[in-house]
Formats: C-alpha cells, structure tokens, sequence
C-alpha cells in the first residue's frame, strides 16, 4: 500500500474502514437498517 499511499492516507483509510465496520455491528445488535439485509 504505501507504493500508493501516504502514511497519513492509510491511518484515515484504516480509520474509515474500521468505523464502518464498527457501526454495522451496532446497526446489526440493535436491529436496525434491516430494509436492506445482508444475504448470508
């Protein structure tokens, strides 16, 4: 990655992706945003 990117590019990016994951998680506990479930 860091052919491509800054180091500064890859902390936001890593940031992005775990903030995204984490509120999935709590959509998910909590039931919420269900109109588009994931198919499993």
């Amino acid at each position: 990655m860091r052919s491509h990117y800054t180091d500064a590019e890859i902390v936001e990016l890593s940031a992005t992706v775990g903030f995204c994951m984490g509120i999935g998680r709590i959509y998910t506990v909590l039931d919420i945003a269900s109109e588009c479930p994931v198919p499993h």
